[in-house]
């Protein structure tokens, strides 16, 4: 798993310069096929969000990176210039290949020739398990997201996957003036009014991604997309502290 993991980094890590993404996103040459393969369906989460997901998202991040290092906002003509550019210098895929990574990963220990009956791989708050034996996974409260706080609540995974989305841990810039790390592609603004969301789903990818598009929605229609989705559930927190379920989170 670990050797799978690893390489399938030196493909999708955005700060290794030789890594197959950077390349691309430079030279625009032809990418691998695994690059190809995440690049897809990343688009196709796009359309499935109706652009609460977007893969081309960086320019808009690093200009929002640049005018908080300067103590300024964004002008409005900038910000529309970086909506409309979606080229490949501008993919950032770190919302959906860390997810699909793990997959990849859990399913050469799922195929191994000693297979274990049980496995849980956790990469950075993504959580995949197969196996008769369910794992408690406790959902971090983002009113307190301190390593010695209590859960606000825990779930049982069993051959499924999780992920947790939203700015506890990940801000633009420090202190008062930072901002949401998570870019609504839809308006070139930070997000705002989910504090977390936290979904379910078959595998790490799906996980991956539509937690980062519930992070952009309004909860209520974050709660309707994850109603469109098969064999998925959701836990939105605003920023008051408000939480919505959707109708399989008791489920879990």
């Amino acid at each position: 798993m670990v050797r799978e993991i690893r390489a399938l980094e030196r493909i999708f890590n955005l700060h290794d310069a030789d890594s197959a993404i950077s390349r691309f996103r430079i030279d625009h040459r032809k990418p691998p096929p695994e690059l190809r393969t995440v690049l897809t369906l990343a688009e196709r989460w796009s359309a499935r969000t109706l652009g609460a997901f977007d893969p081309y998202i960086d320019g808009l991040r690093a200009l929002w990176e640049e005018s908080h290092l300067l103590g300024i906002e964004p002008a409005a003509a900038s910000i529309e210039a970086a909506l409309l550019e979606k080229t490949p210098a501008t993919v950032n895929l770190n919302a959906i290949a860390k997810g699909w990574i793990v997959d990849r990963a859990l399913d050469v220990a799922r195929n191994a020739p000693r297979a274990p009956q049980t496995a849980t791989i956790n990469a950075g708050g993504d959580i995949a398990h197969f196996g008769p034996d369910p794992i408690v996974v406790g959902i971090e409260d983002p009113q307190r997201p301190y390593d010695n706080a209590a859960p606000t609540t825990t779930i049982s995974l069993q051959d499924a996957a999780v992920a947790t989305s939203g700015p506890a841990h990940r801000r633009i810039g420090e202190g008062a003036g930072a901002a949401n790390h998570v870019i609504d592609p839809r308006t070139g603004r930070p997000a705002d009014g989910v504090a977390s969301a936290t979904v379910v789903a078959p595998d790490a990818a799906t996980a991956d991604v539509l937690a980062t598009a519930l992070s952009v929605l309004h909860p209520l229609a974050g709660i309707e997309l994850i109603g469109s989705v098969a064999a998925t559930s959701a836990l939105i927190i605003d920023d008051d502290g408000q939480q919505f379920r959707s109708a399989t989170w008791a489920d879990r």
